[in-house]
C-alpha cells in the first residue's frame, strides 16, 4: 500500500502481532482494505482500545467480500444477498 507512514511490527504471542502506527489515517486505510492475505493466510485485523490486554484480544472473525456465480436473473438484490451471505455470517453492506 502507498502512501503509508512507517510503522512498528511487535510480536505479542504465537501468530499474533500488533502493528503500531504513526499516522492518524493509516489505520483506516488498512481496515478499510482488507481482508489481507499473506501467502494464501488471512490476516485478521482488530482496532484495539486502551486497556485492552492484547494477547487475550479474540480474533477469530473478519470481514470479507463474496461472490457468487451463476445466480438467477431478478434474484440479484440485497435481500436474496442477505438470504445467500446467511450461512455464511453477518452481512455488513
Amino acid at each position: 500500500m502507498s502512501n503509508l507512514s512507517t510503522m512498528d511490527l511487535i510480536q505479542m504471542d504465537i501468530n499474533k502481532f500488533m502493528v503500531q502506527l504513526f499516522h492518524k489515517g493509516d489505520p483506516e486505510k488498512i481496515l478499510d482494505g482488507s481482508p489481507w492475505l499473506l501467502k494464501n493466510n488471512m490476516i485478521i485485523l482488530k482496532k484495539v482500545t486502551v486497556g485492552e490486554h492484547l494477547v487475550v484480544i479474540q480474533m477469530t472473525t473478519a470481514k470479507i467480500w463474496v461472490q457468487v456465480h451463476q445466480h438467477l436473473f431478478g434474484f440479484m438484490d440485497v435481500s436474496i444477498g442477505a438470504f445467500v451471505g446467511s450461512d455464511i455470517g453477518k452481512m455488513v453492506k
